[in-house]
């Protein structure tokens, strides 16, 4: 039995919903192991369980009422193409704690699925983004680069008649 068109529509945003999660997590656990220092010795330890509070604060942009670039998230590097008026998503996740901060962006276009992923593409293997084996996926409508030590994640998607794009741009401090 086919997928109807909604259901799919709604599996392809909860799996982008579900790999920017992800990203977001492996950042904050790939932040938190810091290198033993030069002339100490490395030791074993045993693994503990332990659970700690994540401090975050988030900032949400009122759509309702920002036009243009004040649709961006402050702080969202300028040169990431984004096609403001559709936007439906705009924050700023602060992990002071962790050291980073996330700025994401959710926006719909009337351009084609492949036409964005290739502007997407070309704008970060211009700006000098490095993509790991598993960082280019267009079957999958998804990208995910690392410049300056920050990620920037893309995942481009249908959304009715439209196209959707979800991006994350994890600054790290």
């Amino acid at each position: 039995m086919p997928i109807e068109p909604k259901k799919s529509q709604s599996i392809v945003f909860i799996v982008a919903l579900f790999i920017i999660l992800l990203i977001v997590a492996f950042a904050m656990t790939s932040l938190s192991k810091k290198p033993a220092s030069e002339g100490t010795p490395a030791t074993t330890e045993t693994p503990t369980t332990k659970t700690t509070k994540t401090e975050v604060k988030v900032d949400k942009v009122d759509l309702t009422t920002a036009q243009g670039d004040a649709r961006l998230p402050q702080g969202f590097p300028t040169d990431i193409p984004v096609e403001t008026t559709g936007a439906f998503e705009s924050y700023t996740a602060d992990y002071p704690t962790r050291n980073f901060t996330q700025y994401t962006v959710s926006y719909t276009t009337t351009k084609t699925i492949k036409d964005t992923y290739a502007l997407y593409l070309s704008y970060m293997t211009k700006a000098g983004y490095t993509f790991r084996t598993d960082g280019k996926d267009e079957k999958h409508g998804f990208l995910y680069g690392t410049k300056d030590n920050n990620d920037l994640s893309v995942v481009v998607s249908a959304k009715g008649s439209e196209t959707s794009v979800q991006m994350s741009y994890l600054k790290k401090r």
